[in-house]
């Protein structure tokens, strides 16, 4: 259905139903991800990152909120198809929640 493959649920008959659908798939670069915690409220940090985001076009940026023994933060999750850059875009998260007088904990 579109770019929706739906397969039966008979492991014999989704492996032939599968196998019919590779050629269809398209091959590309691996999604890659790296992810920091960070230790402030979103909206402490949110123009910071909105900034980042905003010079790292090839990357996107994902904001999870959690609250974790108390303490409020969210994951930020950086995914994109160049490892060297996902780290440069990690370095200045952590430089900018940092600066912000927030803890980080890379994953």
């Amino acid at each position: 259905i579109g770019n929706v493959f739906v397969l039966a649920g008979i492991p014999s008959i989704a492996r032939a139903m599968f196998a019919s659908a590779v050629p269809m798939l398209v091959h590309a670069a691996p999604i890659l991800s790296a992810s920091v915690d960070a230790y402030l409220r979103e909206g402490d940090f949110a123009e910071a990152l909105d900034s980042i985001q905003k010079r790292y076009a090839d990357v996107e940026i994902g904001s999870y909120p959690f609250n974790r023994d108390g303490k409020l933060g969210a994951s930020l999750v950086v995914r994109g198809t160049d490892r060297a850059l996902l780290g440069s875009v990690i370095s200045e998260i952590v430089a900018a929640i940092t600066a912000l007088g927030g803890e980080t904990k890379i994953n």
